[in-house]
C-alpha cells in the first residue's frame, strides 16, 4: 500500500494497481501520485512471472479525472509546463514498456490524463455504466493533452475520429468508444471481475498486439495518417475551428499543428513535439484564465447549503406556457427523469409546444445524450393540457409565459389556489422584480425566480433569484433541481433585470447609440466579434427579438432612470417600423438569406443621438467601441456587487460566460477588468461621462 495507489495480487499470473486517492471524489493525476505509479510499475517489472497488470479504481463513478488542475495552473514559464508534459510522457512510456499485459479497467469518468493513462495501457476494457465516459477535454482548459494523447490516440482509432475528441474536447460513451476502437470490450460492471480474470488467462500479449496491429493498418487509417490525409483532414478541420472561434482560442488551432505534422516520426520525436507545445499554451494568460474558471465552478459546486432542501428531489414538475422556452424547459427536465405537464390556453398552442419538445429530444438523440428507447419514453412523459389537472400533486410548477408584470402576477395568483401548500411556485421572467410578483401570493416563502436562457437546451446557466420572503429551504430545492437537468445555477438577489440582463441590455442598448452616432452595423457587430464574443450586439438584438428587447428595456429605464434610457432609434424600429429582429425576418439584418446581412435601410429611420458625442480620437475605431460597449457593462457589474445582488466577482464571471458567451479566454467580464485595470477603467470611464453622460457614470465600486 502506497498512499494514493494499493498493489494487489489477483492470481499467481495477475496484479492490480488500485487508485484510491484518500480524502478526495476523484482520483487525479498529480505529481506524487504520478511518482507513486512509476514506482509500482518498477517493481511489477521485477518480479517474476508476472502475466496480466490491471489498472482500476476503487471510487464508484470516477476512474482517473485526470491531471491536477492545481499543478498545471502553477506552471509560469513554458520550460516548467514542458517539464511536467515530459515526466508524465515518460512515466507513460514505462508503462507502455511492461513485458505484461497491461489492462485499464474502466468504470467512471476517464478523462484527460486518465484516458492518456489508459492509452498506453494494451487493452481497455470498460463498463456500461451511465458513469462511464471518455474524453481529452484539455481545450476546455486552454492547453492540449500533454502526456501523450495527441500522439496514442490517432496511432489507435485514426486521425478522423481522434480530431473531435482532442480540438474539441468532446466526451464519448463506453458504445462510441467500443464502436471506434477506443476500448476492446464494454461489459456489465457486476461481472468486471470475472472478465479480468478470462483475460488474464486467454490472451496472449504478442498474438493480440500484432492483431492490433493489422487492425490499426487498414486502408482508411492508413491514408489518414498520411501526410496527405492528415494535411486533408487538419485543413477542413482548421476552417471549422475559424469559423467558431476566429482563431482567438489558441488550443484547438495548437492541436492541429501537433496533430498535421506528427505521426510519421518515431513516437519519442512526436512526444517531444507535443512536451513543447503544451508547454507554450500552458504558461499563456488565456489558458490561466480557463483554468481559472474552471475553479470557480468548481468552487460554486462547493458552495455551502443555506438549508436542507424542501423537497430531496423534483419528480413531478408543471410547465405554464408551451412557447420556445417554456417547451425547452421542459424538454430539458424530461431528460432527467422528471415527469412535466404542460399547460396552455387551447391546444393548438400545445400542438405547436408538442412539435417544441419533440425537437428539443430529436436534438438531445442526434447528439446521443439519449437513446432512441429514451427519447420515446420521455416523450411518453411529457403530458398537455388546457386546464390545471394534476397540479396538485406537482413538486414545482415554472411560469414561463409573456413578459408582462399585470399579465403574470394574475396567472402566478390563480395558479397558487390550483397547488399544493408544498409545491414550488416559480417564475421564469428574465426582468421582473421577484417581490413584484410576489405581492398577492399568500405563500411567498415558496416562490421564487428560475431564468433559463434561450436556447434553454444551449445555454448552460440558470439564475436562482430570491425574494425577501424566499424560503432558503426552497432555494436549495431550486439549485438542486437545475443542477439535476445539467445546468449550473447562481444565486442572485432580487433586482429588475437580476445580474446577467441587467449587465447585457446597457451592452446592447449602448450599441444602438453607437449607430445613432454614425458607426456602421457591420463596424460595431465586428469590433465584438474580434472580441471573442459569439455574435455582434445588433445581431444578437435580432435574435433576442426587438419587442422583447423594447419590454426589458423598459422595464430597466422604469426602475434605473436615465442611466439606462433606451436608445431612441430602438423604439423607433420597433414602435413605428414593426420589426422584430430575426422571427420577423428583419431588423438590424435581413434574415432572408441563409447568411443575414446587415439591412441598410434602416439608416434612414435613425434617430441621431443629442449631444456632444465622443468620437474615436487617437483610439482605433476598433478599440474604441469595444471600450465603450465594454465599460456599461463592467460599471453595472461594480453596482451589482455593491448592492450585493451576487455574492462575489467570480460569480459574475461564470454568469457572463455561461449566460452571453463571453470569451472564457479572457476569464469573464470581471476578470478582464482586472486586466484592463482600474485606472484605465477610471480614465476611460471618465473621459466618456464627460462628453456623453450619465449613462457613464462611474460605479462606486471602482472608486
Amino acid at each position: 500500500m502506497t498512499g494514493s495507489l494499493h498493489l494487489n495480487q489477483l492470481n499467481d499470473h495477475a496484479w492490480v494497481i488500485d487508485f484510491d486517492q484518500p480524502d478526495s471524489k476523484a482520483n487525479v493525476l498529480n505529481q506524487k501520485v504520478l511518482e507513486e505509479f512509476d514506482a509500482l510499475l518498477e517493481k511489477i517489472k521485477n518480479l517474476k512471472g508476472v502475466r496480466s497488470l490491471f489498472i482500476r479504481s476503487k471510487k464508484p463513478n470516477i476512474w482517473i479525472a485526470g491531471a491536477d488542475v492545481n499543478e498545471i495552473a502553477e506552471l509560469d514559464t513554458p520550460e516548467d509546463a514542458a517539464y511536467k508534459a515530459k515526466l508524465g510522457q515518460k512515466i507513460f512510456n514505462h508503462l507502455n514498456s511492461l513485458p505484461c499485459f497491461t489492462v485499464a479497467v474502466i468504470n467512471g469518468a476517464c478523462l484527460g490524463g486518465g484516458l492518456e493513462l489508459a492509452l498506453s495501457c494494451d487493452y481497455r476494457l470498460v463498463t456500461n455504466s451511465p458513469s462511464t465516459k471518455m474524453g481529452l477535454p484539455e481545450v476546455k482548459l486552454g492547453i492540449i493533452p500533454g502526456f501523450g494523447g495527441t500522439q496514442r490516440l490517432p496511432r489507435l482509432i485514426g486521425l478522423k475520429e481522434s480530431l473531435a475528441m482532442i480540438i474539441e474536447g468532446r466526451i464519448i460513451s463506453p458504445k462510441k468508444a467500443l464502436k471506434i476502437g477506443l476500448v476492446d470490450d464494454c461489459v456489465e460492471p457486476s461481472i468486471l471481475e470475472s472478465v479480468m480474470l478470462e483475460i488474464d488467462k486467454k490472451v496472449d500479449r504478442e498474438d493480440y498486439l500484432n492483431n492490433l496491429y493489422k487492425k490499426r493498418s487498414s486502408f482508411s487509417k492508413t491514408l489518414q495518417n498520411s501526410r496527405f490525409g492528415r494535411a486533408l483532414l487538419c485543413m477542413f478541420a482548421r476552417k471549422r475551428v475559424i469559423a467558431r472561434t476566429r482563431g482567438l482560442y489558441r488550443a484547438p488551432l495548437t492541436a492541429l499543428d501537433i496533430l498535421q505534422h506528427t505521426g510519421y516520426h518515431t513516437l519519442q520525436k512526436d512526444l517531444d513535439m507535443e512536451a513543447q507545445a503544451f508547454g507554450k499554451l500552458a504558461a499563456t494568460a488565456g489558458a490561466h484564465h480557463m483554468m481559472d474558471l474552471f475553479f470557480k465552478t468548481e468552487k460554486l459546486k462547493k458552495r455551502k447549503r443555506l438549508a436542507e432542501p424542501s423537497h430531496d428531489t423534483i419528480k413531478n414538475m408543471a410547465v405554464v406556457g408551451g412557447g420556445v422556452m417554456g417547451a425547452g424547459i421542459a424538454g430539458v427536465s424530461v431528460q432527467s427523469q422528471i415527469h412535466v405537464r404542460i399547460c396552455d390556453l387551447n391546444w393548438e398552442a400545445l400542438a405547436k409546444s408538442r412539435g417544441l419538445v419533440t425537437n428539443v429530444l430529436n436534438k438531445a438523440c442526434k447528439t446521443r445524450r439519449i437513446t432512441k428507447e429514451m427519447f420515446e419514453l420521455f416523450r411518453y412523459q411529457t403530458t398537455y393540457t388546457t386546464n390545471h389537472d394534476g397540479f396538485q400533486k406537482m413538486d414545482l410548477l415554472i411560469e414561463a409565459i409573456v413578459e408582462d408584470l399585470g399579465v403574470k402576477s394574475k396567472v402566478l395568483t390563480d395558479l397558487e389556489n390550483k397547488i399544493s401548500p408544498d409545491t414550488i411556485l416559480a417564475t421564469n421572467t428574465s426582468t421582473i422584480s421577484i417581490d413584484e410578483l410576489a405581492k398577492n401570493l399568500k405563500r411567498p416563502e415558496n416562490f421564487l425566480g428560475i431564468h433559463f436562457f434561450n436556447p434553454v437546451i444551449k445555454m448552460p446557466l440558470v439564475e436562482i433569484i430570491a425574494g425577501k420572503d424566499t424560503s432558503p429551504a426552497v432555494i436549495e430545492t431550486a439549485i438542486n433541481y437545475t443542477r439535476k437537468i445539467g445546468k449550473t445555477p447562481v444565486v442572485v438577489n432580487n433586482c429588475p433585470g437580476f445580474l446577467v440582463n441587467r449587465i447585457l441590455l446597457p451592452y446592447l442598448n449602448e450599441a444602438v447609440y453607437l449607430l445613432e452616432e454614425g458607426f456602421e452595423i457591420k463596424d460595431i457587430d465586428e469590433a465584438m466579434l474580434s472580441f471573442g464574443m459569439p455574435m455582434g450586439p445588433l445581431r444578437l438584438l435580432d435574435e433576442v427579438g426587438l419587442d422583447v428587447a423594447y419590454h426589458a428595456g423598459q422595464i430597466l429605464e422604469d426602475h434605473y432612470g436615465l442611466r439606462m434610457a433606451m436608445a431612441p432609434s430602438l423604439q423607433k424600429l420597433y414602435l413605428d417600423l414593426g420589426l422584430l429582429g430575426k422571427k420577423g425576418g428583419k431588423g438590424f439584418y435581413n434574415h432572408s438569406s441563409r447568411k443575414p446581412v446587415p439591412n441598410s435601410a434602416i439608416y434612414s429611420y435613425l434617430q441621431p443621438s443629442e449631444g456632444n458625442q465622443m468620437r474615436p480620437g487617437k483610439l482605433p475605431s476598433k478599440i474604441y467601441l469595444q471600450h465603450r460597449l465594454m465599460l456599461v457593462m463592467l460599471n453595472e457589474a461594480g453596482r451589482c456587487l455593491k448592492e450585493n445582488i451576487v455574492s462575489d466577482e467570480d460569480m459574475i464571471d461564470i454568469a457572463m460566460i455561461m449566460g452571453t458567451g463571453f470569451p472564457a479566454f479572457r476569464g469573464g467580464l470581471m476578470t478582464y477588468g482586472r486586466d484592463l485595470g482600474n485606472e484605465r477603467i477610471k480614465s476611460f470611464t471618465q473621459q466618456f461621462y464627460e462628453s456623453i453622460g450619465i449613462r457613464y457614470k462611474l460605479s462606486d465600486y471602482y472608486h
